[in-house]
């Protein structure tokens, strides 16, 4: 549950981002997608530190839970 809770918003941050369609997609798949791809996709489009730093500790520094509060703040702000 929270796994999927983390790619909706990574999908959201990232369709903020004018990611494409296949990128958004491959949100799903992150299980068979190392989230360094999703990382440096995510810095192409230009993403902030804030959000690189979230992406960047998904199944790595942070908990889950840690990492879906940083996506959910990433997402809220203006």
């Amino acid at each position: 549950m929270t796994e999927q809770a983390i790619k909706d918003e990574m999908r959201k941050a990232l369709a903020s981002l004018g990611a494409s369609p296949k990128l958004l997609a491959s949100v799903d798949a992150a299980e068979k997608l190392h989230p360094r791809a999703l990382y440096r996709a995510a810095e192409r489009l230009g993403a902030d530190r804030w959000l690189l730093a979230a992406i960047g500790s998904f199944r790595d520094t942070l908990s889950d839970q840690a990492v879906l509060r940083e996506l959910r703040d990433w997402n809220a702000a203006p």
